[in-house]
């Protein structure tokens, strides 16, 4: 089975967000973003990511507020807070600590620091949303995110898989291309997962391809489909 780590970002520099990404994303986490303070929290409540990064230096709310609004809530209270941040004021350290925020990274930072300080405080026992037998591979390539699934696409596993690759688009990701290989069992009901799937992307101004890989068995089962006919792009 594969388990999504989701982890909240929260910067208001693209490139710091997309350094974390691409550096966490490659460790097996599921990143979430938000450019300032405000929005933070009301993705920290609605999402419930088992770990949080924050700037302090944010918009429209502060980290330093943030936090304070996080450890206010029954819903977010608990939710580990790793701190990235030039600012290191011993009187803003002190109101961090006195609300429990302890772990503080300071920018610039070294990837590796970074990936070994999440690993640490990313907690065990947190419920991690699963896939069924589904494999999963991602590649970003400029303006276009590419995914490969092989295993078992079941039903239930849509809603997770489209919350999953949204939480991987980044602003300058365009496109979407969906490579199905080797998927076992392949019928209506997959067929119907990969309907729901691309009418989510279409409707968020998202293009979406769907992509048979070389397995002929497969191309044919989908060429057989009205819905995705149309859409389908075999290599």
């Amino acid at each position: 089975m594969q388990y999504i780590k989701k982890i909240l970002v929260a910067d208001d520099d693209e490139n710091i967000v997309e350094l974390i990404r691409e550096a966490l994303t490659d460790e097996g986490y599921s990143i979430i973003s938000a450019d300032n303070g405000l929005l933070a929290s009301i993705k920290a409540k609605e999402d419930q990511p088992g770990l949080i990064i924050l700037d302090l230096s944010l918009p429209r709310m502060d980290g330093l507020n943030v936090c304070k609004k996080l450890k206010a809530q029954d819903e977010t209270k608990d939710i580990p807070i790793l701190i990235i941040s030039a600012q290191n004021k011993k009187e803003i350290v002190i109101e961090l600590l006195k609300l429990g925020v302890k772990n503080f990274l300071a920018k610039p930072f070294n990837v590796d620091n970074l990936i070994n300080r999440v690993n640490t405080l990313y907690p065990e026992n947190t419920p991690s949303v699963q896939l069924t037998n589904l494999k999963i591979k991602y590649m970003p390539n400029m303006d276009i995110l590419n995914i490969k699934l092989a295993g078992e696409l079941a039903e239930n596993d849509t809603s997770v898989l489209m919350n999953d690759i949204d939480n991987r688009i980044s602003q300058n990701i365009h496109k979407v291309i969906l490579n199905v290989i080797d998927l076992q069992s392949f019928g209506m009901e997959q067929i119907n997962v990969l309907e729901d799937i691309k009418n989510h992307f279409l409707g968020n101004n998202i293009k979406f391809k769907i992509t048979a890989g070389n397995s002929r068995d497969l191309r044919s089962n989908l060429i057989k489909s009205s819905k995705l006919k149309e859409d389908l792009l075999m290599y």
